[in-house]
């Protein structure tokens, strides 16, 4: 590659970029539409996450300085970001399917926090609307677990082999 005279060599593309590329494009191809949320969260929508209010895991890394307690915590999970776009959403549309690919942030003592790259998904609502041949049908596990295999499918067809793959017998 030669800019302004200056020759370089193209940058590669790092392989998580590319598999996150890859369950992107997966997820889109099944319908689902993505989601882009901040990374900070409000400390409520953690205590939303479990019925009795119980953390989910580490406590969460707050802030020092936050522009608002709505983003005082850094996420350390993505069920918060897709139940609060979930909500926001929920008045506009009677069902729908989202994802989120982004890190989530877990403490570590003494140290930076650990930013790991996190993919999940919601549905809610109907998954077929009323037809004068069908009738309407809520989301249901089948159709969680009907993701996860073609998830799985691509991405064994795209080549990547997940841990305890019994097809690679890893």
């Amino acid at each position: 590659v030669q800019l302004l005279g200056i020759r370089g060599e193209a940058a590669e593309r790092h392989p998580l970029h590319e598999l996150r590329d890859t369950v992107r494009d997966l997820l889109i191809g099944i319908g689902l539409q993505e989601t882009i949320s901040y990374s900070l969260i409000g400390p409520a929508w953690l205590e939303r996450l479990t019925a009795d209010g119980a953390p989910l895991g580490p406590d969460a890394i707050r802030v020092r300085n936050p522009t608002s307690a709505a983003q005082s915590v850094a996420r350390p999970t993505l069920r918060a970001s897709l139940l609060d776009t979930a909500a926001r959403n929920q008045k506009h549309r009677d069902g729908f399917g989202i994802f989120e690919i982004a890190p989530v942030y877990l403490p570590r003592d003494g140290d930076l926090p650990d930013e790991r790259w996190t993919v999940a998904f919601l549905l809610t609502g109907k998954a077929e609307q009323q037809t004068w041949l069908t009738k309407p049908r809520d989301y249901d596990v089948y159709d969680a677990r009907g993701i996860i295999l073609a998830l799985h499918r691509g991405l064994s067809a795209a080549g990547v082999a997940s841990r305890g793959d019994r097809t690679t017998g890893a």
